[in-house]
């Protein structure tokens, strides 16, 4: 899990839903096996992954698999660009903002992952 960091930054950056931060959320939390990390862009488009970024089922159920007993809260700030925000884990874990539900809540998954695994 030590490509967090660049994934979070991308995700923060994405104005909405991505095959490819898919891809790249399925092998950064382990679940496509430690030789995909070696995979090509040809084999990672190929790759057989949910809709992480889209499907706010697809996220939970991220969740459920990465962080079976973690804390999760999602709303929304009450700001003039009204934004999804969620949070994995204790009141201390940082929020996180996305364009969508479900991107909000792959970063909150990712950043209380980084938190675990520094």
């Amino acid at each position: 899990m030590s490509d967090l960091s660049e994934l979070i930054s991308r995700l923060e950056q994405a104005d909405g839903p991505s095959r490819e931060l898919d891809g790249e959320i399925y092998i950064a939390c382990g679940l496509a096996g430690d030789q995909a990390r070696s995979w090509g862009p040809f084999l990672r488009r190929k790759m057989p992954r949910p809709e992480y970024t889209a499907s706010i089922d697809a996220a939970l159920s991220l969740l459920d698999r990465v962080l079976p007993d973690a804390q999760l809260l999602i709303g929304f700030r009450q700001t003039a660009e009204t934004k999804p925000w969620a949070r994995v884990g204790n009141w201390r874990t940082p929020d996180a903002t996305g364009p969508n539900v479900a991107i909000a809540l792959c970063l909150a998954i990712l950043k209380a992952l980084k938190e675990q695994h520094p």
